[in-house]
């Protein structure tokens, strides 16, 4: 099962590769960094465990320094299975397919907040 790191790191993988200009194909990043474009998507998705080497040469695939894919996590302080709670919850709501869902369901979180 993926942990928040695994999704968080698959997230900023994604998000860099996106960016690119003109944007980089999963086909083409996995043949820069020797895998597949499904094993790619697999990175993305956090399914799979980047192993450090790989994920050096995606850092430099992607024309990013290695720290990237760590910006934004919690500090050691942070509770672990609390982070790990919110990286799925956002990832499940990311999922969403549809848009009218999305905005129901925000509405109904900021609901029970202000209680």
């Amino acid at each position: 099962m993926p942990t928040a790191i695994d999704i968080h790191i698959g997230n900023k993988i994604r998000e860099a590769r996106m960016a690119m200009t003109p944007r980089m194909t999963l086909v083409r990043l996995g043949n820069v960094v020797g895998v597949s474009f499904q094993q790619i998507q697999k990175y993305e998705n956090g399914t799979n465990r980047v192993a450090g080497s790989t994920l050096w040469k995606l850092a430099m695939a992607l024309n990013q320094p290695i720290t990237h894919f760590f910006d934004g996590l919690p500090s050691s302080d942070t509770n672990n299975e609390e982070w790990d709670s919110v990286m799925v919850t956002a990832r499940m709501f990311h999922e969403l397919p549809d848009n009218s869902v999305k905005k129901d369901v925000a509405r109904l979180i900021k609901s029970v907040h202000a209680m």
